[in-house]
Formats: structure tokens, C-alpha cells, sequence
């Protein structure tokens, strides 16, 4: 069995999940990988997001827009993903790669269009309160100024 390489239980020695393993050689068994990644294999988990995160860097930088650029970077974006996925974990039903990275996908065109309408809702807000305020002082002066 091989020897875990990363994660906490690298450090104690641990053995790799054998139902969460593959190489050149020997390719992972999604479906495996998968079930024990539901169970709470750590091994199994770390598996996964390791094989995934690349991917979902490069969905959310294809899917990435002008508005999103000012204020965040597709990472951004990958990683808030990735933290979502592995928090409902449990609750994805797919058992193969494609299933997961239809799933992971769908995350990330949510996660953009959510940030996406959450930076335009606050550039809205910034722009009123910046024509109220402009606007205040416009009323402040017609009413301290002398009429011509």
C-alpha cells in the first residue's frame, strides 16, 4: 500500500486510502474515490481537489468577466468554489469525473454570476450615495447663494 504524501497523516505515516489511488500505470476509480471522499476519507478528499483544482482555475478564467477583474482574480473565484464543493461534498450524487465536473463547473458560472451582481449592486450604491451627496450639495448652495 502506498505511503500518504500529503495532508496530516503524511506527518504520523499513514497509509493512502487504496480506494482513492492511481498513476500512469493504474488510473483512479472515480467512483471509488468518490464514495470515500463522501465518507470523510481524508485521503479520498485530498485526492479529488488535488485532480480538481486545476480545472476549476481554468472554467472560472474562461468564464471570467470585465466587471469581476477590477476587484477580484479567477482564483478567487476556484478557490471559493472548491470550498463550497467540499463543504456539500456529501450531498453530490455523480459517481464519475465528468459528473463531478459538471457539478464544479455549475458552481463556479453560480459563483461568478453571484459576485458578479453582488459588485454591480454595490457600484449602484456607491454611485447614489455619490449623486445624493453631489446632489445635497448642489441644494446647499442654491440655498446659501444670492439669486442673480
Amino acid at each position: 500500500m502506498p505511503l500518504k504524501t500529503d495532508g496530516v497523516g503524511a506527518a504520523r505515516g499513514e497509509l493512502a486510502s487504496p480506494r482513492c489511488t492511481g498513476n500512469d500505470q493504474d488510473p483512479l476509480d472515480w467512483k471509488k474515490c468518490l464514495s470515500a471522499a463522501r465518507s470523510g476519507d481524508a485521503t479520498a478528499i485530498d485526492r479529488l481537489w488535488s485532480e480538481m483544482r486545476s480545472y476549476l482555475l481554468i472554467v472560472a478564467r474562461a468564464r471570467f468577466n470585465r466587471v469581476l477583474s477590477a476587484k477580484l482574480d479567477a482564483s478567487d473565484i476556484a478557490q471559493q468554489s472548491l470550498l463550497e464543493a467540499h463543504s456539500n461534498l456529501p450531498q453530490f450524487q455523480g459517481n464519475s469525473a465528468a459528473e463531478l465536473k459538471a457539478w464544479l463547473r455549475r458552481l463556479v458560472e453560480h459563483n461568478l454570476l453571484d459576485t458578479s451582481r453582488k459588485l454591480i449592486r454595490a457600484q449602484r450604491r456607491s454611485i447614489l450615495r455619490e449623486e445624493s451627496s453631489n446632489l445635497g450639495g448642489e441644494v446647499r448652495r442654491q440655498l446659501i447663494s444670492p439669486e442673480p
